[in-house]
């Protein structure tokens, strides 16, 4: 072979290796990810050509598309107001003279509550257990109470003057020293007539002189 003809062998080889096509690497070899990302490619030029401005642009473009989707933004907090509740019309309930039952010390008005429509008007009412209440007649100590404000649809719970008062101190079951009526209370429609019943915890409630506790069901 003579040298002129190696010459155009080795020209055409040459311009053989700088078209081929764009070589792939990793791109992510090395770099430490909190997820496991899938591995994403982008386009090289050969080792002896640098890569072009266009070759970048298009890397960085599948770089983007890739990973952005993966890219887990942490949970936004919810302000009160976006899941209906707001302090614009919030207001505190503390105990309040009832029915002739003035409030006294320590005696845990809010210890138990339940809410209900208790009259059918579709609105829930709350009802707050006071189980140290020493009653109307203030004789027996801690024989407790109950107060129920009923609710008024666009407003709220009811002003007290609208509330009334469940105790022993009228029956079913006559109240007693330390008897607690209202520790604990439930609600729901226990005979089916469509209006909201109040289970009312008296844990230390008295049969025959003794503490056994009970429950009673106003309907």
């Amino acid at each position: 072979m003579g040298g002129g003809e190696r010459g155009d062998r080795r020209r055409v080889e040459g311009v053989r290796r700088r078209s081929r096509l764009p070589q792939f690497q990793d791109f992510t070899r090395g770099v430490s990810l909190a997820a496991r990302l899938p591995r994403v490619l982008c386009m090289r030029t050969p080792s002896r050509t640098a890569a072009s401005p266009a070759a970048r642009r298009i890397a960085l473009a599948l770089l983007v598309t890739v990973v952005s989707p993966l890219i887990v933004s942490p949970p936004a907090v919810l302000a009160a107001s976006s899941v209906g509740l707001s302090s614009v019309r919030a207001r505190g309930i503390a105990n309040f003279e009832l029915a002739g039952d003035f409030p006294e010390a320590e005696e845990d008005f809010g210890h138990a509550f339940a809410t209900g429509d208790f009259n059918g008007d579709g609105v829930e009412d709350l009802a707050t257990g006071i189980p140290n209440d020493d009653g109307v007649a203030n004789i027996e100590q801690n024989i407790g109470a109950v107060y129920v404000q009923l609710g008024v649809s666009g407003v709220g719970i009811a002003p007290p003057g609208n509330a009334f008062l469940l105790d022993q101190e009228v029956g079913p079951d006559l109240s007693l020293d330390d008897e607690h009526f209202g520790w604990a209370l439930a609600s729901g429609d226990f005979n089916d007539d469509g209006f909201a019943d109040l289970a009312v915890g008296v844990p230390g409630n008295r049969v025959g002189g003794v503490a056994t506790g009970g429950v009673q069901v106003y309907y």
